[in-house]
């Protein structure tokens, strides 16, 4: 196989073929992958093969993993990985809502390749490269390059029982944009049947990898062939490649635990992880465009105070100052400039801040006095309530220009 230089995704070696020769499977070239097999017959050795070759030969910033696992046990040893763009996904509703993160980063992707006037994720990465780190036409900073995503799902059967519709219909939204958008996807189940794997996805994913199969029925399901029935040895597999129709056996190499943590310890010379942030609220998705609001993230109210402290915001500030992603930094400023914290981008020139410190220092002596009226009036009936110098209703609305509060420290 040609071995191509690429920043992309670099091929893996799965096993060893019949004629003792390397199997290759190169993401870019196949795009999806689809694993069958009955329970012990050798998924979960291929899949951690998968994952340790990722991680060992790519860069996190050219290659981040989204990891499912429904058994809550295969994967719980990648935990932090600095690969890994959401932590390790176990609950069923939450995987559910994980793909729809996904689609809504499939959508954001064909919109900003739409506003660079791209056709895909590899022109985008190379228009940013030409740009070398040069702010744009409009002076806002040259973003980084998108980093492809793999989601790595085990067990597909165990998601289709609680959330089949949602989940078919996220997968297929998914595999059909995903090749220009970078999205890839390795999908796993021990059930070889037509109610887990659909026509929907089976369209969609041409690459498949079959270990023991219980009957022929199931061995079609899989590979449209015949022949998985007949593997007895655990790890014996077939392929059957997207751009060919011949099957090639294979006996996919064994990586022990020993092995996995070696790997995984150098792994972290790329630092943490960095999580986006709607994979750490997905208790919160709901069915309309697959995200919680940025103003919910865990991070925004500090952020917020340290733009209005600072009197100053940018992207890189706060990729610098909170060790966020482009993506994650560049929606805190557009949520604080819809907030009415910031002003809009002037070119070159830094954004204004519309709050100052003391209107901040004012809104925290408001809402302190507001804790202590409502702490008070909660004890006994026959407790004097402590002077306040000004008296303000708990629903009165205060104009920070004109209000005269008096600054007080807040007693409680």
């Amino acid at each position: 196989m040609d071995m191509t230089n690429t920043d992309a995704i670099k091929p893996i070696i799965l096993g060893k073929d019949t004629n003792n020769k390397d199997v290759y499977y190169d993401f870019l070239r196949e795009s999806h992958l689809l694993v069958g097999g009955v329970t012990g017959s050798g998924k979960t050795t291929l899949l951690n093969r998968i994952i340790c070759s990722i991680i060992e030969d790519n860069s996190p910033r050219d290659v981040n993993l989204l990891l499912i696992d429904t058994k809550r046990i295969e994967f719980s040893m990648y935990a932090n990985n600095p690969f890994l763009i959401s932590p390790v996904i176990s609950d069923h509703n939450k995987a559910s809502n994980a793909l729809k993160v996904i689609v809504h980063i499939v959508d954001e992707r064909y919109n900003m390749f739409a506003l660079n006037g791209v056709k895909g994720i590899d022109g985008y990465n190379e228009k940013i490269k030409k740009q070398n780190g040069k702010p744009n036409e409009d002076g806002s900073p040259c973003p980084p390059k998108l980093p492809y995503i793999i989601v790595i799902i085990d067990e597909l059967a165990d998601l289709m029982a609680v959330a089949g519709k949602d989940v078919e219909s996220s997968i297929q939204r998914i595999l059909e944009a995903s090749r220009i958008t970078g999205i890839r996807f390795v999908i796993a189940t021990s059930t070889n049947t037509k109610n887990v794997i659909s026509d929907v996805i089976k369209s969609n994913i041409h690459s498949r990898i079959s270990f023991r199969a219980v009957s022929k029925a199931d061995s079609k399901v899989i590979l449209d062939k015949e022949g998985a029935e007949k593997l007895r040895m655990n790890g014996n597999a077939l392929y059957k490649s997207s751009s060919s129709n011949t099957i090639i056996e294979f006996q996919v190499d064994n990586i022990t635990e020993a092995e996995i943590d070696y790997i995984l310890d150098l792994s972290m010379k790329h630092g943490k992880p960095r999580y986006e942030e709607h994979f750490i609220a997905l208790d919160n998705v709901g069915d309309g465009p697959g995200l919680v609001s940025v103003s919910d993230d865990p991070m925004f109210e500090e952020i917020k105070e340290y733009v209005i402290h600072a009197q100053k915001a940018s992207t890189p500030l706060l990729q610098r100052r909170f060790g966020i992603g482009y993506n994650r930094a560049a929606r805190m400023i557009d949520a604080l400039e819809e907030n009415g914290i910031i002003g809009p981008a002037q070119g070159s020139k830094p954004r204004e801040v519309y709050v100052s410190k003391t209107e901040l220092e004012e809104i925290e002596h408001y809402d302190c006095i507001n804790d202590e009226k409502s702490s008070v009036y909660n004890q006994e009936e026959d407790y004097t309530p402590i002077q306040q110098t000004t008296k303000l209703e708990s629903n009165q609305k205060v104009d920070l220009k004109s209000s005269e509060i008096k600054k007080e420290p807040c007693r409680v």
